[in-house]
């Protein structure tokens, strides 16, 4: 028999390598860090590959116009979407968008 702490790395171990394999094959989330005009620089954290032309959600972080107790005081809401024009150095992409205006530190998802 196994003891409870081998059962209990088994467990944690194959649950980390599951976790993994679900998330290798695509960018969760990046942040913008730098903005020239409606062109964007943003760091996705994983190697990007054969982006291009996708569409993005781009979030910032807004007030929430909220007073009530236990609520936040501001949080990251959708200001529009872009589009990626091309992929930059490995863990960069290069955006463009027409409909807002794009700000430093703005996080971006992959519109599945």
């Amino acid at each position: 028999m196994l003891s409870k702490s081998v059962k209990l790395t088994l467990s944690v171990v194959f649950t980390m390598i599951i976790t993994g394999c679900a998330s290798n094959d695509n960018i969760a989330a990046g942040k913008v860090i730098a903005v020239d005009g409606n062109n964007a620089r943003v760091y996705i954290g994983s190697d990007a590959a054969s982006l291009q032309g996708k569409e993005i959600t781009v979030r910032r972080l807004l007030p929430t116009d909220t007073v009530l107790e236990g609520e936040p005081l501001y949080s990251y809401q959708v200001v529009g979407t872009a589009v990626i024009n091309a992929e930059d150095k490995p863990n960069f992409i290069k955006i463009k968008t027409h409909d807002i205006t794009l700000k430093k530190q703005d996080i971006i998802e992959l519109t599945e």
